[in-house]
């Protein structure tokens, strides 16, 4: 029984003010009584100032041009390969697998799986 009392006489006593050990000011943390740490994430030089709307819309720019050359490079490519793939559908067609599988080994030797199993389905 007396357990409970105590418990209940500690939890009732007053307590002395107690300053927080950080405080919040709006942009950062303020910790009284410690010094300001310096490492990675709190660098010594302050940030640099946000590029303008004409920086940012130059960036922009820039990245969307990139964006385009490389798709326009891809879609080249593909091209290229769909083509390599219909001469030897054809060559597949007219019953010269070794000849398809020759030229995506040389042209497409990513799809030479793909050519195989045709040539495979057609036997």
């Amino acid at each position: 029984m007396k357990i409970p009392l105590v418990i209940c006489l500690a939890m009732a006593s007053p307590t002395a003010a107690q300053t927080p050990l950080c405080a919040w000011n709006g942009t950062s943390l303020s910790c009284p009584n410690q010094p300001v740490p310096q490492g990675p994430l709190t660098p010594a030089q302050p940030f640099k100032a946000l590029p303008t709307p004409q920086q940012r819309l130059a960036e922009l720019q820039a990245q969307a041009d990139f964006d385009r050359t490389l798709i326009a490079a891809r879609t080249a490519q593909d091209a290229k390969l769909l083509k390599v793939l219909e001469q030897a559908d054809g060559l597949i067609a007219a019953g010269s697998c070794p000849d398809a599988e020759t030229l995506v080994r040389e042209k497409a030797p990513t799809e030479i799986a793909t050519v195989t199993s045709r040539c495979a389905a057609r036997k």
